[in-house]
């Protein structure tokens, strides 16, 4: 298992356009800090706080939030709890 931490990160539904909607994966986009490289995860598993494991059981740590991504909840009506930046929702 390896540990990266995540730069301008924001969060990306993974989905195809005939997904349902209770099946749509979550995964981190941003820049990983130990070699500079963009990078898209693979389907968030499980996060606490900001400690974020993948699928692949790689885990992220989070840094600093994306500009956009923060922009972009504001447009939705919500915040980014920076403490437990990660939220399931349960269906």
């Amino acid at each position: 298992m390896s540990t990266y931490r995540l730069h301008e990160w924001s969060v990306r539904a993974w989905e195809d356009g005939f997904t349902a909607p209770e099946l749509v994966r979550l995964r981190l986009a941003g820049r990983r800090a130990e070699d500079n490289k963009r990078v898209l995860t693979s389907p968030v598993r499980s996060a606490n706080g900001c400690a974020v494991t993948t699928e692949s059981g790689s885990v992220y740590v989070l840094e600093d939030v994306s500009p956009e991504y923060v922009a972009f909840l504001a447009s939705i009506g919500r915040t980014l709890d920076a403490k437990n930046p990660i939220k399931f929702v349960r269906r």
